[in-house]
Parts: C-alpha cells; sequence; structure tokens
C-alpha cells in the first residue's frame, strides 16, 4: 500500500510540473509551421498545435502576431544565409558567382513557404544586411575583375545583372507565370552571364570552362 501511495505522489508530481516555453521554443514551432503549412496559416491556435503548448505562452512571449512575424522572418532569414553555397577551394569565381544566383532560385524549388515569406517581409535594411555578408557582390566583382581581366565597373555590371535576372525568374516562378526546372533556371542564368561577358571580351569557351 505505502508503494501504491508512494507512485500516486510521484505521478502528482511529475503532472504538476509546467515546462517553461521559451521565446526560442516559439520560434522553432513557428518555423516548422510557416515551412509546413504557409505564412496564411500562422495564428497562435495554429502556432500552439506545433509548439506543444497553449495559447497563453505565445500571447505573453509575443504580444502581437505582428511581433511573431518580425522575429519569425530574421529567424527564416538567418536560416537561409547558414546554407547559402560557400566558396569551394579550386573553383572559379565565375562558377562561385553562378552558384550564388542558382541557390536563391533552388531555395525557392525546394522551400516554397519560406521563399515567399521571405520576399514578402523583408524591407530596406534586410536587404544592406544580406549585402554585406557572404557572398558579397562588391567582393564577387572584384574577384571576377581580377579572374577575367575587366574592369571593375564592367563585373560590377555582370554580377548586378545576373542578380536582377535571377530575382525576376524567381518572382515570375513563384507566381507560377514561368515553369522552370533547377537545371533550365541554371542553363538561363549561365546565359545571362555569358552573353555580358562576351561583351566585354571575354570569350565565351573560357566561361564555360571555369563554370564546368
Amino acid at each position: 500500500m505505502f508503494f501504491l501511495l508512494h507512485l500516486l505522489q510521484i505521478k502528482k508530481y511529475a503532472m504538476g510540473r509546467k515546462v517553461q516555453i521559451t521565446r526560442q521554443m516559439i520560434l522553432d514551432g513557428a518555423f516548422k509551421l510557416l515551412r509546413t503549412e504557409g505564412a496564411e496559416n500562422i495564428s497562435y491556435r495554429k502556432l500552439a498545435t506545433y509548439t506543444g503548448c497553449s495559447t497563453q505562452p505565445i500571447a505573453w512571449q509575443f504580444e502581437t502576431i505582428e511581433r511573431l512575424r518580425i522575429e519569425l522572418f530574421h529567424y527564416v532569414f538567418e536560416n537561409m544565409l547558414a546554407i547559402v553555397p560557400q566558396r569551394v577551394e579550386g573553383d572559379s569565381e565565375l562558377k562561385y558567382l553562378v552558384d550564388v544566383n542558382c541557390f536563391q532560385f533552388n531555395y525557392m524549388i525546394d522551400e516554397p513557404n519560406l521563399s515567399k515569406f521571405i520576399r514578402f517581409h523583408q524591407n530596406k535594411n534586410d536587404i544592406v544586411a544580406l549585402s554585406k555578408t557572404d557572398p558579397n557582390p562588391v567582393e564577387i566583382s572584384n574577384a571576377l575583375s581580377k579572374e577575367l581581366n575587366i574592369t571593375l565597373e564592367q563585373a560590377q555590371r555582370v554580377v548586378n545583372d545576373s542578380i536582377i535576372f535571377n530575382q525576376g525568374i524567381v518572382s515570375l516562378s513563384s507566381l507560377g507565370l514561368v515553369n522552370f526546372t533547377k537545371e533550365e533556371a541554371r542553363e538561363r542564368i549561365i546565359s545571362i552571364i555569358i552573353n555580358n561577358l562576351q561583351a566585354y571580351g571575354v570569350s565565351g569557351e573560357l566561361c564555360k570552362k571555369l563554370i564546368s
């Protein structure tokens, strides 16, 4: 009998303990919710299911859904930056430019809900912050200029044009206006870069060799 009473006391104590729901736990749950169901389904009630708690600690940690969305954006943004391609020793700077441009398109294909959330919530400050990270367009332009023996201004135009073109196909694809595969997008990105470089006297064959 004493043993049974002891077990009941332990059970009562365990049931009475409360798990501390932290801000990080809620953001982890929000990330899973966003990734699975999209931004339009983010609510306290839905998030409570993904976090494994009631809506109360969520409302206490984040006073409004808008506050939650702002912090979630930075969470998702940092998550994306962590998987941006890094320079591989032995690869050309031109190949790196192609890989970086292809990354955003591939990310949109692989993580449609996360990609859409980033595009619709980023602001000028976020874009400035991104430009200071690796890959840095200024650093790529400098390295490309030296590698291909073109002026810095020409290299900057090649880099900027490739980014603008890439942003365009990402936006059009996300809206369903074009339907490119990863391979098709890569081919088009390579084509626009090589065409621009040929205009500055760089051999197309050299470009293909450096990219391969």
